[in-house]
């Protein structure tokens, strides 16, 4: 946890920590999004498809949306990684904060959008189950 006392190097550390977790949680909301996309398009819907048409048309269109949300929270993540160096060379508290600040809004965004991209995963996951 952060503290104002922590030192540079233990603030890095654990803000290194939070990138390394975040870096495996859009690598599984890849793989998860491809999956969904594999079964949004399927063809063992066919049957029902006629009634439920548009349903589908608005998941696979929101799933194009959250790929590119998950595309780009994956650079965010790389590039804030590369900038996390930066607090080393901090002198003082105002550097520090930045940092902390930042840090603690890249991680409410991040969150934000994980449970955004959770919540609609389940949706789908309701959707189909129904289905079938």
């Amino acid at each position: 946890m952060l503290h104002q006392g922590n030192t540079s190097e233990e603030i890095l550390k654990d803000f290194h920590s939070d990138t390394m977790l975040w870096k495996s949680l859009v690598g599984y909301m890849e793989k998860e999004a491809v999956f969904l996309g594999s079964l949004l398009n399927t063809g063992i819907y066919q049957d029902v498809m006629t009634d439920h048409n548009q349903r589908f048309k608005n998941y696979k269109t929101a799933l194009e949306t959250k790929t590119k949300e998950i595309h780009l929270l994956k650079n965010e993540v790389l590039e804030y990684e590369d900038e996390l160096r930066g607090i080393l060379e901090c002198e003082d508290i105002y550097c520090d904060t930045f940092y902390m600040e930042n840090h603690t809004t890249f991680k409410q965004r991040f969150e934000q959008l994980f449970i955004a991209f959770n919540d609609y995963k389940v949706s789908v996951f309701q959707y189909v189950g129904n289905l079938l």
